[in-house]
């Protein structure tokens, strides 16, 4: 019991001492809040990233549980990418309608999920890849990424 104590304290201990990526200027946190940082509709979050020469986007959570990501570019907005959540999801025999009481959450061990009525319903299915803390923020090509701490891409938006 003791050895998987210390084994334990040593994983914390190292994991504390680890920065974000210096790419993570905006966007979501992963060590933020107690349990990670998170949008709830109707708010967004301005993503800028310095690499990616004043490219404007801003990710927002909707009150129709959609997860969406927009340009902001002459004074219009333009959706570029969609989690697609605000179709009925099936889970566990039942569904769930669009609410507007979900969430977004970039968690501590790099996944990042939609959360509707307490259920996981859309997931990056990045659970403890690469290095934390974690970052949800632009790439350089003004995609949707998550960066590790060593700025290594763990997961992107698919390719239209």
């Amino acid at each position: 019991m003791l050895i998987a104590f210390l084994l334990v304290a040593t994983a914390v201990s190292s994991a504390v001492g680890q920065t974000y990526c210096h790419r993570c200027t905006g966007g979501l946190l992963s060590n933020a809040n107690d349990g990670g940082d998170r949008l709830q509709a109707p708010t967004r979050r301005m993503l800028v990233d310095p690499w990616t020469q004043g490219s404007l986007r801003y990710a927002t959570y909707q009150r129709d549980d959609n997860f969406v990501l927009y340009s902001f570019s002459t004074g219009h907005r333009m959706p570029v990418w969609d989690a697609k959540s605000w179709s009925a999801w099936y889970t566990d025999a039942s569904i769930l309608r669009q609410t507007g009481q979900g969430q977004v959450i970039m968690q501590g061990d790099g996944n990042l999920v939609l959360v509707v009525l307490d259920r996981v319903v859309w997931s990056t299915e990045t659970s403890m890849r690469g290095v934390g803390p974690y970052c949800l923020t632009l790439s350089m090509s003004c995609h949707l990424v998550i960066l590790d701490s060593d700025c290594k891409t763990i997961w992107s938006v698919p390719s239209p």
